[in-house]
């Protein structure tokens, strides 16, 4: 599916949108399996349990974060892809830190974990069809679509890649 319009997802989330350059949702996503396998190669084991200041989530913590996130974006693709109705809830990031420090989680694990989550994430999105891609529903009390959804992912993952750069490494 290509771009989708301004009126696909609310305000908020035409940042995350608008960090992607590619034209089809499911080429930004599949570029990224580079990007992560970049990141892990830039970060050191020992670095993972680094916060690049005080109150801040760990680098660990923040690629929780990301995965978390990953999965909620792709659920709501999926319940709306299917044709729910129902809207569907929010989440509070912080809580779910909280609740999943990452403190124990190895290198290695995340790395493999989000590896896998990506070619699920791709998964699904290559089972839709093209009604699939253009329904849509409301999440966190606003209405987006299963293609904005897919966008959003990629460019969520880009705008933490970026605070990975510039504050972690």
């Amino acid at each position: 599916m290509p771009r989708p319009a301004a009126t696909d997802a609310a305000a908020f989330y035409q940042y995350y949108i608008s960090l992607t350059t590619e034209t089809e949702a499911l080429q930004a996503l599949h570029n990224q399996h580079t990007e992560i396998e970049g990141l892990f190669s830039d970060v050191s084991p020992a670095l993972l349990q680094h916060a690049y200041a005080p109150g801040k989530w760990t680098l660990a913590q923040l690629l929780q974060h990301v995965m978390d996130t990953e999965r909620i974006f792709s659920c709501r693709a999926l319940w709306f892809a299917r044709g729910s109705n129902d809207p569907f809830p929010g989440f509070d990031e912080n809580a779910f830190a909280a609740n999943a420090p990452a403190t124990h989680r190895s290198h290695t694990a995340l790395r493999q974990e989000f590896i896998c989550l990506r070619a699920s994430t791709l998964h699904l999105f290559e089972s839709f069809t093209a009604s699939d891609w253009q329904r849509g529903g409301i999440a966190s009390g606003s209405f987006v679509t299963v293609n904005a959804l897919a966008f959003i992912i990629a460019g969520h993952f880009r705008h933490h890649l970026k605070i990975i750069r510039e504050r972690y490494l």
